[in-house]
């Protein structure tokens, strides 16, 4: 899986080895998540979640 260099660190939300694609794309969302990043991983899988 490619991963891009980016100025920023990001937590991945997910374990990368159950993520089969991974979509960034600007047409992909609209509005306030154009920037928005979607896993695709198998039903079930566990995902890491930021508390407010």
């Amino acid at each position: 899986m490619l991963m891009v260099k980016t100025r920023n660190l990001y937590g991945v939300p997910v374990d990368m080895k159950k993520v089969s694609f991974v979509i960034s794309h600007p047409k992909a969302h609209l509005g306030p998540f154009s920037e928005a990043i979607d896993f695709i991983c198998p039903e079930g899988t566990s995902l890491i979640a930021a508390f407010e």
